[in-house]
């Protein structure tokens, strides 16, 4: 079947804008490139929304941001899988939970086999006002990079999350909202010029390292035991490497320290449980091993500036 290009609108207009129009903008696809596109706006709140978008056919879109960033997850392999970035190619290839950006106002080109991916769409505003908080300089200064195949150590998880509380219902809207700015401060921190690194990021797919394995194996046991005291002793036991080498092997599969990745999974899970249960603010600090109130509040603002 030969590969026909479809303009693609993402996201326009109101950050409350209804299903409706997402609806109809499926129906355009639909009737342009004459194969099946699923469309599903799996959770949306007052600063932004979770949609989910599945291909199964062979295709090439044109993808226009609009008035949010997005951050797209890949929700399965896909090898073949080629990215443009105004006209320029960026990368070829994704993984499985490794996701790519691409900044409001902004557009790319994909072709692929088959495309399956959870959308993330944060509002500029968000983002900016995220940014000014962050790193004490006007908003309008803030650049997000283009990245393609970025890997999170967090990502399989928040992905396996989504997926199964939405096959439950709707989520909350609070939720929602909390999981967007979570997600604002991600891509401030790491995918901007708040961050130091180069303006353009890209990882080529590749087979995973056995270094890659042990570190996994070392972040499912942190997700286990968050609540706990952690040593990088105990950490680099679990990945059977001395202390040292664990150290330098998780920065460089993860791209973060090893702390800071645990602070940074603590913050979160204090925000999910802030959300979802009734417990208390102290009791929300000791389940994810801050060492009392204060520190679980200081810690909290400065992870996400509120």
């Amino acid at each position: 079947m030969p590969v026909r290009a479809v303009a693609w609108r993402v996201a326009v207009g109101d950050l409350r804008m209804s299903a409706a129009p997402i609806r109809r903008s499926l129906e355009t696809i639909e009737a342009a490139n004459g194969v099946e596109t699923r469309r599903l706006v799996y959770a949306e709140g007052d600063v932004g929304r979770i949609v989910r978008v599945s291909q199964g056919t062979r295709g090439r879109v044109r993808v226009q941001a609009g008035s949010d960033h997005i951050i797209a997850i890949h929700l399965a392999e896909a090898p073949d899988i080629m990215r443009w970035v105004h006209a320029k190619s960026l990368s070829t290839g994704a993984g499985l939970h490794s996701f790519a950006t691409l900044r409001a106002q902004g557009f790319d080109d994909w072709s692929f086999d088959r495309i399956h991916v959870l959308q993330l769409h944060l509002p500029d505003s968000l983002v900016r006002e995220t940014f000014a908080e962050l790193s004490n300089r006007e908003p309008d200064c803030l650049e997000v990079f283009h990245v393609m195949n970025q890997l999170d150590p967090s990502t399989p998880h928040f992905a396996r999350w989504v997926l199964k509380e939405a096959t439950a219902g709707p989520l909350p809207r609070l939720t929602v909202d909390t999981m967007i700015r979570m997600w604002a401060t991600t891509l401030v921190t790491r995918f901007s010029n708040a961050s130091g690194q180069p303006p353009v990021t890209q990882t080529v797919a590749r087979q995973p390292r056995p270094e890659d394995v042990r570190v996994a194996r070392v972040i499912d046991y942190i997700e286990a035991h968050l609540g706990e005291p952690l040593s990088v002793a105990e950490l680099a036991s679990v990945a059977c490497l001395s202390a040292g080498y664990f150290s330098r092997s998780f920065r460089a599969t993860t791209g973060e320290a090893l702390w800071a990745y645990v602070r940074r999974r603590r913050g979160e899970r204090a925000m999910e449980m802030l959300q979802t249960t009734r417990l208390s603010i102290a009791e929300i600090a000791y389940a994810c091993g801050f060492a009392n109130q204060g520190h679980f509040t200081e810690s909290f603002k400065r992870q996400f500036a509120m």
